[in-house]
């Protein structure tokens, strides 16, 4: 079972965001602090909010549901769970002695939450030009077949590379894992490696600004 939380971010209830981040421990306040721009820390805070606040409460949701979080009122004291984490060998964070999995992911103005009893990998984009070069040197072969069939490649190259990032995030090993090794089979929403299905993938949220996908095994 997976349930996708997205919570946009509003800087201009930034003095709340400001006040909630107390909640946090002084190790995850230090953590958080490390992100260079205002907005990042804030949309890092919300990942980590959702996390804590969801923890236990996903389950009352239905599996692949997706959840739009309005506002901020799920921040408080008493849901804060206090989650303790650590990362594999590159750098993937999970929950320890807990039947309990995750990912996050942010850009521009939205953070994005997946948590579940099983793994997966999610991630957003925020859609901007990227050369047909890039998708070159990093795209299976099928990948550019299908980029070169669409009305706008440009889109496409985003939304290609925003499913390969979910996978390699559901493998745990992220961009070292070779993102030319596996291809997307775009009809059934498959992705692929040496002709064998290895996971599926879900299209969470798409808008003029943003793309974001999840990947599950």
């Amino acid at each position: 079972m997976i349930v996708i939380f997205v919570c946009k971010l509003d800087i201009n209830k930034e003095d709340i965001l400001f006040d909630k981040m107390s909640l946090l421990s002084l190790e995850e306040k230090e953590r958080i602090d490390r992100f260079r721009f205002k907005e990042d820390r804030f949309l890092s805070f919300l990942g980590k909010a959702i996390l804590k606040c969801f923890s236990k409460e996903y389950t009352n949701y239905s599996d692949g549901e997706i959840v739009v979080l309005e506002d901020y009122d799920f921040i408080n004291k008493d849901r804060m769970r206090d989650i303790p984490l650590t990362t594999n060998e590159f750098g993937k964070p999970f929950v320890k002695d807990d039947n309990l999995y995750f990912n996050i992911s942010h850009s521009g103005e939205y953070a994005v939450c997946a948590i579940g009893d099983e793994e997966m990998g999610v991630d957003i984009q925020k859609k901007k030009e990227i050369k047909y070069e890039f998708a070159r040197r990093y795209y299976h072969d099928k990948d550019l077949e299908h980029i070169d069939r669409s009305e706008d490649s440009l889109t496409e190259i985003i939304r290609v590379w925003a499913i390969k990032e979910s996978y390699v995030k559901l493998k745990g090993k992220g961009m070292a894992y070779g993102m030319n090794k596996f291809y997307c089979d775009f009809e059934n929403g498959l992705i692929m490696e040496n002709e064998k299905r290895v996971a599926n993938y879900i299209k969470v949220m798409e808008n003029e600004e943003y793309v974001c996908f999840l990947s599950r095994y």
